[in-house]
């Protein structure tokens, strides 16, 4: 029920009271709009039914729409455990609505942040919006932790990433217009993240392009060369006179721009490959330590 008789256009910001499988809400037009024409902008442009107190009556389960009208006022999607539902429920009731309630889910963008301690590359699954992938490096060098990670699952809940990594859980978040993680069990231990670059899946280097190590290892340079492939695919390939690493052949996985996920071919480990300034830096390779950075051969420059 509209809470006067003008035009559509007239009374956004007027009330309108819906009837909901029995459990009532009063809310306005502007509100039920707020991303755009849905369900509700049809409902009141034509003859609906209406219960004894006038109200649209909608034959759904009230008590699921109560989350969405939530998010239709503040943008973010509360808490639903006491529903009793997935989020997967949640967002195909709110498609009956026609409205998409994902970007409430979480607003963290999906890209590469870093911090003092971390390289942290999030990525969202595109079926399942309240799943993401972590990969990344945890660097505190100065108490000797350099760890390598490669797509942690991690669930939404309330908006915050939760992420359990070393027995640990870590929140990732924004905090008003920034973004942080930090541990729950441990005082201050928030770190502000710095947003860097977006998903990208083209390749941040020449096709050919030779890398070399900055310091000889064992005697010589490692050599790292790319090589493209039919379909897109693309290899690295390491050079040096040790054995166990030399024809050492990974396919690259682009991540973004700055990071690089190597699928080892010979064991099927995996190692990330990440670019600083104009310097690479591997890590989790077995052989190959974090300090060894990789620049352009002079032949390429």
């Amino acid at each position: 029920m509209l809470s006067n008789k003008k035009g559509v256009d007239g009374f956004m910001f007027d009330i309108i009271h819906l009837n909901i499988g029995g459990v009532k809400f009063s809310t306005t037009l502007s509100t039920l709009s707020t991303y755009g024409e849905n369900f509700f902008t049809a409902l009141v442009r034509m003859p609906s039914l209406r219960d004894g107190d006038g109200a649209y009556f909608i034959d759904r389960e009230g008590k699921y729409f109560e989350p969405i009208l939530h998010y239709l006022r503040a943008g973010v999607l509360p808490d639903i455990d006491y529903l009793n539902i997935t989020l997967d429920f949640l967002i195909k009731e709110a498609n009956f609505y026609s409205i998409d309630i994902t970007p409430g889910i979480c607003d963290l963008k999906e890209g590469l942040y870093t911090s003092k301690k971390w390289i942290l590359f999030l990525e969202k699954d595109p079926m399942h919006p309240w799943i993401y992938g972590v990969t990344g490096v945890e660097d505190d060098r100065e108490n000797g932790v350099v760890n390598a990670f490669i797509k942690n699952l991690c669930f939404v809940k309330n908006g915050v990433v939760l992420w359990n990594y070393n027995n640990d859980e870590f929140h990732i978040q924004k905090n008003e217009n920034d973004t942080i993680i930090w541990n729950p069990s441990e005082f201050r231990s928030d770190q502000p993240l710095f947003y860097r670059c977006p998903i990208s899946s083209e390749f941040p280097l020449d096709i050919g392009v030779t890398l070399v190590s900055d310091v000889s290892y064992e005697g010589s340079p490692i050599e790292i060369v790319f090589t493209s492939h039919t379909q897109g695919k693309i290899t690295a390939q390491l050079k040096h006179t040790r054995v166990d690493i030399n024809g050492e052949r990974s396919i690259v996985e682009v991540l973004s721009r700055r990071l690089l996920i190597m699928h080892t071919l010979s064991d099927s480990s995996k190692w990330l490959f990440y670019l600083h300034s104009d310097l690479f830096f591997c890590f989790g390779h077995p052989l190959l330590s974090y300090e060894i950075s990789f620049h352009r051969s002079d032949d390429d420059l």
